[in-house]
């Protein structure tokens, strides 16, 4: 439990990087907050579209330190087994997380794709066709 729990929490901080940008130097807090707001919205950072140079390096950066790797990990993951007939509270409470790490890891892929970043397409589509994927499938 305890490891989907820092799964969940890396997903999401991945996914609020691409949207705080802490290398942009020239971003105030207040531009940070506003970009915050968005991933807790559900909305695009706002430099997807059409992608700046900066957003589409830092996309590509984090696919490279192993964000395409958790996605699909996290994608793959075997589900914990249940009691066929009713869940008991513990079990509800494990699947629910589980769900969480599986939004997560959807809303991490789509915003590192977000803007039609080619050398990331490429990155998810290799590690998607892998043998190491296959459950996945």
């Amino acid at each position: 439990k305890c490891q989907l729990w820092v799964r969940l929490v890396g997903l999401r901080a991945a996914r609020a990087v691409l949207y705080i940008q802490p290398d942009r130097s020239e971003w105030t807090s207040e531009r940070r907050a506003q970009e915050n707001q968005r991933c807790s919205d559900g909305l695009p950072p706002s430099e997807a579209d059409p992608p700046t140079r900066e957003f589409s390096a830092l996309q590509l950066r984090l696919a490279r330190a192993g964000a395409v790797d958790a996605i699909v990990a996290s994608l793959s993951a075997e589900a914990a087994p249940t009691n066929e007939n009713t869940p008991n509270s513990a079990e509800a409470a494990d699947l629910e997380l589980e769900s969480e790490v599986l939004l997560a890891a959807l809303s991490l892929a789509v915003t590192l794709l977000e803007g039609g970043n080619r050398p990331v397409q490429r990155m998810l589509a290799a590690r998607l066709a892998s043998a190491s994927s296959q459950p996945l499938f």
